[in-house]
């Protein structure tokens, strides 16, 4: 019986981005990542929703695409967990695009 080797398959580690507007990156290269980080705005954390004026966080599937594009005008430093949330939920290309 001849002798066989296994070959053990190497999976690249993975880098979870998220880019200033709420998109999520992945990505392999670690220089990447760290590129993307320093140069362009990602984070490696996601973005939260934020409490405005002690009422619960903004749900864009709540509400109509004019609605939440009305909001990200008046509250810009959550446009990103906005944008987020909507990429989880609905999805829908008018946001988030393609």
């Amino acid at each position: 019986m001849p002798d066989t080797e296994t070959t053990e398959t190497t999976v690249p580690e993975q880098f979870t981005l998220y880019a200033p507007d709420g998109r999520e990156y992945v990505t392999t290269s670690l220089a990447e990542s760290v590129r993307l980080q320093m140069n362009a705005g990602y984070s490696d954390t996601p973005p939260t929703a934020v409490v405005v004026d002690d009422q619960p966080p903004f749900d864009p599937a709540e509400h109509t695409v004019d609605q939440v594009l009305a909001f990200i005008d008046e509250h810009p430093d959550q446009s990103a967990a906005v944008l987020a949330s909507e990429a989880a939920g609905k999805n829908r290309t008018s946001l988030v695009g393609s």
